[in-house]
């Protein structure tokens, strides 16, 4: 692999399933001291939930989901060793996998202090598994042949359809990762421009689900000559020509 490709690589949706496999595999060494089941369990589903991204199913988000809910509570408890005279903290349920941030309250009880903690840095973990989700499944859509169709009788773009064409690349258009990047079977003329490639995405703020048939899409016209960069983020207003479509998969 080349410095090239191992930069195209290095990206947060293949980075962090590694990252969530080396902090499962530490807890586990950790926990062999204490022996603490559910820990146990839990770095083990986020093993398995890497495994499955890395084999392209769908159910990965599920487990580290799941690992990362886990991770959300942290409680334990404060006291002095009467023997060693050390303030001593242990973990009453503490299934962390490798890194937290705590906040929370504390409450007395005799000469013991329980600690009650929300691992905030978890729901900071949460905003970039959305973010990989949406890369996953528009990765997935690489490849797939399209035939797209007027939303209305009346349009812009409408002497243009129909038209087809093959997704080519999952790019970001203005910090929204889940565009597709589609190249044209034939060149389309619009005024005086061609077009051969177009920019799509769905109607929601969602990634593209082509499984569910005909739906509406929005997408841009992408002049020929004018490049879409796939690994940095693109203006869209480089692509003014818009519209809204009719999008399904070509059997």
């Amino acid at each position: 692999m080349n410095t090239e490709q191992f930069k195209k690589y290095l990206t947060i949706e293949n980075v962090f399933p590694i990252f969530v496999v080396l902090a499962s595999i530490r807890a586990i060494f950790r926990q062999l001291d204490y022996f603490f089941v559910p820990a146990l369990l839990l770095s083990f589903l986020g093993i398995l939930g890497a495994f499955l991204f890395f084999k392209g199913n769908k159910y990965f988000k599920y487990c580290i989901n799941i690992w990362l809910l886990g991770q959300l509570l942290i409680i334990d408890k404060t006291f002095l060793h009467q023997q060693t005279g050390i303030v001593v903290t242990i973990p009453i349920w503490d299934l962390s996998q490798g890194f937290s941030f705590k906040f929370g309250l504390k409450f007395m009880q005799a000469q013991v202090t329980y600690n009650y903690n929300i691992n905030i840095a978890i729901i900071f973990v949460w905003l970039l598994v959305e973010t990989i989700e949406k890369k996953f499944f528009s990765k997935k859509l690489i490849g797939k042949h399209l035939v797209f169709n007027a939303f209305r009788q009346h349009t812009t773009f409408t002497d243009l359809f129909p038209f087809t064409g093959t997704i080519i690349e999952n790019v970001t258009v203005s910090g929204d990762v889940s565009w597709l990047l589609v190249k044209l079977e034939n060149d389309i003329t619009y005024q005086t421009f061609i077009f051969n490639h177009v920019l799509i995405r769905s109607k929601e703020d969602t990634t593209l689900n082509l499984s569910k048939g005909k739906q509406l899409i929005y997408f841009h016209l992408v002049p020929n000559g004018k490049n879409v960069a796939a690994t940095t983020n693109n203006d869209i207003s480089l692509f003014p020509m818009e519209d809204w479509v009719y999008c399904e998969v070509v059997k």
